[in-house]
Order: structure tokens, then sequence, then C-alpha cells
């Protein structure tokens, strides 16, 4: 099987392909959009070596998962991905989601990224989906936040510093207990 097209009510998530490197280049173009990375990815050169990474991960990957690009009309607005771990074990999938600075703030990466979740822990039955976000990204942070994701510890991946983050199939962000971890206050149980 391979990593199917994922539709949102704006957006078309289809798997990456290399005919996509200038699409990429745009979405990168401005320097903010790779603030948070150790590389500079508004280098073409550097988008080149990223895209030929992931269509390497891609295909060599396991079925159903991919980098998706993030199709508005006919342009592409961004990408994410669900994809094994390169920074935690690699038997734990990560999902990961970047949009063109000119694309923030119009409620795209909500709908790419919950797509993703649904397809990896729904269609797919994923145990469990990882995030790591850097810590200065509160944009990113919060959306995982919404999207059901826990903050469960820190370190230093990525050659920076980012928040360890899990969702789990049942994640209910609605209940109290969730509501107090996502605030990152003590959740305690007195079994019975």
């Amino acid at each position: 099987m391979t990593a199917p097209e994922l539709r949102t009510d704006r957006l078309l998530l289809r798997p990456l392909r290399a005919d996509d490197l200038n699409a990429m280049v745009r979405v990168y173009e401005h320097p903010d959009t790779s603030h948070f990375f150790t590389t500079d990815r508004s280098d073409p050169a550097e988008v080149a070596r990223f895209v030929d990474g992931r269509l390497a991960a891609q295909a060599s990957g396991p079925a159903g998962l991919a980098t998706w690009v993030f199709v508005h009309g006919d342009e592409v607005v961004g990408h994410g991905h669900v994809m094994p771990s390169r920074a935690l074990p690699p038997e734990l999938l990560e999902i990961g989601w970047v949009l063109g600075k000119d694309h923030w703030g119009r409620g795209f990466a909500a709908e790419a990224a919950s797509a993703m979740v649904e397809h990896g822990l729904h269609t797919l039955g994923l145990p469990a989906l990882w995030a790591l976000v850097h810590q200065d990204n509160g944009s990113s942070r919060r959306l995982a936040g919404r999207l059901g994701f826990l903050d469960v510890g820190g370190g230093d991946y990525y050659g920076g510093p980012h928040r360890v983050l899990v969702r789990l199939p049942a994640a209910d962000t609605t209940s109290t207990g969730a509501r107090r971890a996502a605030n990152g206050e003590a959740i305690t149980h007195s079994g019975g």
C-alpha cells in the first residue's frame, strides 16, 4: 500500500514527489519559515537535500506513511509527515508540519495536521503519534495541544531544545485531566 491522498475542506494532501522541488523552495523562501531548524532552508540547495532525503525515507518507509505536500487550489502551501522518527527510537512514528510564511494564520496547519492525525491513528490504527516541537515554537505547540497532544518531556533533538509530545487514539482534550496535563499540572490517580 502506498500512502494515500488525504483531503480536508480546503486542502489536498498528496505524497511528496520529485517534481515538487520548486514548490518546496517557495514554501521555504522566507527565512522565518526555517527559523526553528538548524539549517537555513531558504537556501534552495538545502531544500533539495531535504526533499531528496524525504523521498528516500518515503520510498523505504512503512506502507501508508509519507511526507505530504499541502495543496490549496493549485499551490503547494506547506508539507507535513507521519514517518518513523529520526530523533526518537525509530519504532515511534513522528508527525510534523510546516507552512510557507505567506500562508500562516489561515488555519491550514490545523486542517492538514488534523487529517494526518486522523489517518495515522484511525485509518492506520497506530498506537500513538509523537511530535518534537521546538520549545520556542509557541504556534506549533498550541496547535499540537488543540489536536490532543500531551507534553511528556523535553530534550535536545534536531540540534535544539524540543518538547516531546504524544497523541494517543483516545485522547480526550475536553476532560479535566487532559486540560490539566496540557497546562503542565500534576495529575494524580487514586486507585480503586
